[in-house]
């Protein structure tokens, strides 16, 4: 009996040392051991480089490409965190055994909290899940190999790592603007946007040119900086010559992106300039062949980072506005009139010798004049310092939407805006005139119809 209870005992023990041997050599579960990137986006790649190697990771740094590497549980990671001109951290990508796709993404899910987003992804081979309560995103790459993307969920309009693929509001097919990202970045959007590299793509060049399959915007294009090919500074998309866009639907489509139309008053001007007056941005709307095209003519949006701030109107100005409805006043009561404004500085000489005049304090309106008409109101001028400031937005928008006037057809040379208020006795215009011309300045003139 002793020998049954000892051979009993020792059977019990080499079970519990073959049960404690699995538990040794079973496989970890992915998230014992799988590390995401650094969340601190915008910080120095010097300061990820030293918080990744006290996680235990070796780093090294070249181009503003921090490369840290490690194993854990015999899985070796190797991440690329990817800065911009400045140093800083932008995103990060590493690759991912295929064995482990499968797990990654169920893990993303199930203990991350992200969700899979079909809509920023038109090719089978990219899936993309974001994770809104920490806004970050990871795209998996299933090609050629299989990568692993990770980044800020940013769909603002200059993010390097914008998901959307179009803008619903107007049917824009907005084409990627991270300006200063690199070509990585811009062939992944590429890829997943399902666009086809045309032949004429040219990498010596850093120039990138994409068939896009929509039939309002056939082809896309994108312009490295010469310097060094890898900083995008410059993007094209081109519309079907025979289904152009309107004026109109242009300038709704800049609207919705936040440019505002600026070059001219006069909307017959074919000289379309859009600007980004939060941002700095420039865009043209040109009839331009793209370089090496060998399709039909193709008229194109051209989307820069280049500042043409110093060359187009201010969004808003202070303006000394005068009175609007002209023979509706004594020219006695229009000087007091604006003798009450905040604007209005001591009375200069009569212009001419016949019309009161006055300065004001807001430099860039440096003169007003009232018209007289035998004691009557009957126009007044205000003077500007240059025509940009005088075609400020703000101006046209006060002519356009508080005074109820419309552009006049076919007034190319002094750009003319009536009233439609058919009230009143005698209607007003507002006529700008861009050139020095008779008054010596720059000016805007009310006066009757």
């Amino acid at each position: 009996m002793k020998k049954l209870w000892f051979f009993m005992a020792l059977c019990a023990t080499l079970i519990g040392f073959t049960s404690c041997d699995s538990d040794d050599d079973r496989k970890p579960e992915m998230e014992d051991f799988w590390l995401l990137p650094s969340e601190n986006f915008g910080a120095s790649l010097t300061a990820i480089a030293s918080a990744e190697t006290s996680r235990g990771f070796t780093a090294s740094t070249t181009d503003n490409v921090l490369t840290v590497t490690k194993t854990v549980e015999g899985v070796p990671f190797v991440w690329k965190y990817i800065g911009d001109a400045d140093g800083n951290y932008r995103y990060a990508m590493c690759n991912v055994p295929t064995e482990y796709v499968a797990q990654l993404k169920a893990l993303l899910i199930s203990k991350k909290g992200y969700v899979e987003n079909a809509s920023y992804s038109l090719n089978a081979d990219y899936t993309v899940f974001c994770n809104t309560t920490n806004e970050t995103f990871a795209t998996f790459y299933n090609g050629d190999g299989a990568y692993f993307l990770f980044g800020p969920y940013d769909e603002s309009l200059y993010s390097w790592t914008r998901l959307s693929l179009i803008r619903e509001e107007t049917g824009l097919l907005l084409p990627f603007l991270g300006y200063g990202a690199d070509v990585t970045l811009l062939k992944h959007y590429a890829a997943r946007a399902g666009y086809t590299e045309h032949k004429n793509t040219d990498e010596s060049r850093g120039f990138y040119f994409y068939e896009t399959h929509n039939d309002t915007y056939p082809a896309v294009a994108y312009w490295f900086d010469e310097e060094t090919k890898t900083q995008l500074v410059e993007a094209r998309l081109y519309f079907d010559g025979s289904n152009m866009p309107s004026i109109a639907d242009v300038k709704a489509a800049m609207k919705d992106i936040g440019y505002d139309y600026t070059y001219s008053l006069d909307p017959n001007d074919e000289s379309q300039i859009f600007f980004d007056y939060e941002n700095k941005k420039t865009i043209y709307v040109a009839y331009d062949k793209p370089e090496g095209y060998e399709g039909t003519f193709l008229p194109c949006i051209k989307f820069t980072n280049v500042t043409v701030e110093n060359n187009i109107p201010p969004k808003e100005v202070n303006f000394p506005w005068l009175p609007i409805k002209v023979y509706d006043m004594t020219i006695d009561e229009a000087i007091a009139w604006v003798q009450s404004q905040s604007w209005c500085g001591e009375r200069d000489a009569d212009y001419f010798g016949i019309w009161p005049m006055f300065k004001t304090n807001i430099p860039e309106f440096p003169l007003i004049v009232l018209m007289d008409d035998d004691g009557t109101y009957a126009a007044g001028i205000v003077f500007a310092e240059t025509s940009l400031v005088l075609r400020a937005l703000s101006i046209r928008d006060t002519i356009e939407n508080v005074y109820k006037c419309v552009y006049k057809e076919g007034s190319s040379l002094y750009p003319t805006f009536l009233s439609t208020d058919s009230s009143l006795e005698v209607p007003y215009e507002f006529q700008y005139i861009y050139d020095a011309g008779m008054w010596g300045y720059p000016a805007l003139v009310v006066e009757p119809q």
